[in-house]
């Protein structure tokens, strides 16, 4: 699981920063390398990247994103009732109008 949560991190980073880092030379073979490094078992290098770089940011942000994550969850939780209303009514009018349409 380590080694997904260190994967995207770097892979959102490098969508970024992939327009600057490709001007080094063999960026893509260090990326590969780096890869490699990450997922092996005997060097643990997601386990190393994650205690050293993101649980540190994680840790320093961690309640912001607790209560970023709880709007999110108040918003889904207000909506949720609308939806299911609104897929109510439209299911209804899709049935409606399918048996109008078969009877004619």
């Amino acid at each position: 699981m380590t080694y997904w949560v260190v994967f995207s991190v770097i892979n959102t980073t490098d969508r970024f920063l992939n327009i600057i880092l490709t001007f080094i030379p063999f960026f893509n073979f260090f990326k590969i390398v780096f890869y490699i490094w990450m997922f092996h078992p005997k060097t643990k290098g997601a386990y190393i990247v994650y205690n050293k770089i993101i649980r540190k940011f994680l840790k320093k942000y961690e309640s912001e994103i607790d209560e970023k994550l709880n709007k999110i969850q108040e918003t889904i939780e207000e909506a949720t009732p609308i939806l299911k209303d609104a897929a109510t009514n439209l299911k209804k009018k899709g049935v409606d109008e399918v048996t109008k349409r078969t009877i004619q």
